[in-house]
């Protein structure tokens, strides 16, 4: 059976306003009854479609959109990823109460989650997984996401790339002879 999206995150440094708007434009309960300010999202839709979150980047981090997709064996996903081409963003981690995941880019960049968990056929995705929870400010956010992020392993990455080659300096006649003259005088003074 193919694996299911079972969660969906919205980051942005102006979350609250989404809260709203996304609310407002869907109909969907946002609760941000946490310190941390992360909306985890009932789209109110049981038997359909899938619920999220809408929460903050840490400091200086960006917004994206990322969903979660559920797999039985995360370490097995994660071996394909790897040899498909992606890199891994972050290990897999169980988060205290809540699912086991992991994250990856695609190699077109896209950042993509992992949830692991048994698929059940035609059970609604609610009941499949529960949705990755906030986490303390002192651990670091998964991409700013509220979820744990343990720091990804450099040696995880698909393909290694190629350090690249320095570029010649493109430097124009008249500041090529200009520093021959110059280069000429101080060898003169050298020998005296």
């Amino acid at each position: 059976m193919p694996d299911p999206v079972v969660h969906f995150e919205i980051i942005s440094p102006d979350a609250s306003n989404l809260h709203r708007f996304y609310g407002s434009v869907f109909g969907w309960k946002i609760a941000v009854d946490n310190p941390f300010g992360y909306g985890m999202v009932d789209t109110r839709t049981p038997g359909r479609g899938i619920n999220g979150g809408i929460g903050a980047p840490l400091p200086g981090g960006r917004g994206h959109f990322t969903i979660y997709v559920q797999v039985p064996n995360i370490d097995a996903a994660l071996s394909r990823v790897i040899t498909e081409g992606g890199r891994i963003a972050m290990s897999k981690t169980t988060v205290p109460n809540g699912p086991t995941l992991a994250q990856f880019f695609d190699p077109a960049g896209h950042l993509m989650g992992l949830i692991e968990g048994a698929n059940q056929p035609d059970s609604g995705p609610r009941s499949r997984v529960a949705a990755p929870s906030p986490r303390p400010a002192a651990t670091s956010q998964a991409g700013a996401r509220g979820l744990l992020r343990p720091r990804p392993k450099a040696a995880v990455a698909a393909k290694p790339k190629a350090k690249p080659k320095p570029k010649k300096r493109k430097v124009s006649a008249k500041k090529a002879n200009k520093a021959k003259k110059s280069a000429k005088k101080r060898k003169g003074k050298g020998r005296r």
